[in-house]
């Protein structure tokens, strides 16, 4: 039994597929554990703030937020980060790598929301609105930076 499954592994056999999205496992296990995402069962609950996950996994990654555990230290200048893929974008700062590119002008990125956030600006994107005057903003410090103006001016009325 356990030969069998090792061997699926090398051989690329998978034939365990999810009828949602079409990806394929060697373990009828890992299928079942896979569905969960598509579905609203989320049997593992953080004690600290009720948020709940597919995968016992997740949860415990969610709990270094809450420990306060950084166990990913950047060899460089040694800043700390919860969850690795963390630290693998951090590493491009210095290794000044930028692999996401804006298809309309070309210009590179290093991290794929920096991309998402360059994009709204070519496509006219604002969803932050401002709940005073309702004018739409494309990023969120653009917006924070707005409302302050406003409340300003009530304190200098």
């Amino acid at each position: 039994m356990h030969l069998n499954r090792h061997l699926r592994i090398h051989y690329n056999g998978k034939p365990f597929i999810c009828s949602f999205c079409n990806k394929s496992f060697s373990e009828n296990s890992h299928l079942n554990k896979h569905l969960r995402i598509h579905s609203d069962v989320k049997p593992f609950k953080c004690s600290h703030c009720n948020k709940s996950f597919t995968q016992n996994s997740n949860l415990i990654s969610h709990l270094r937020i809450h420990n306060n555990e950084k166990p990913y230290k950047c060899d460089l200048c040694n800043k700390a980060f919860a969850h690795n893929c963390d630290l693998k974008n951090h590493l491009r700062i210095h290794s000044n790598e930028k692999p996401y590119k804006c298809v309309i002008c070309n210009k590179p990125f290093a991290q794929k929301t920096n991309l998402n956030r360059h994009v709204r600006i070519h496509n006219n994107d604002r969803p932050f609105k401002c709940s005073v005057c309702n004018k739409l903003f494309a990023q969120k410090i653009n917006l924070v930076t707005h409302i302050r103006k406003h409340c300003n001016d009530k304190h200098l009325k």
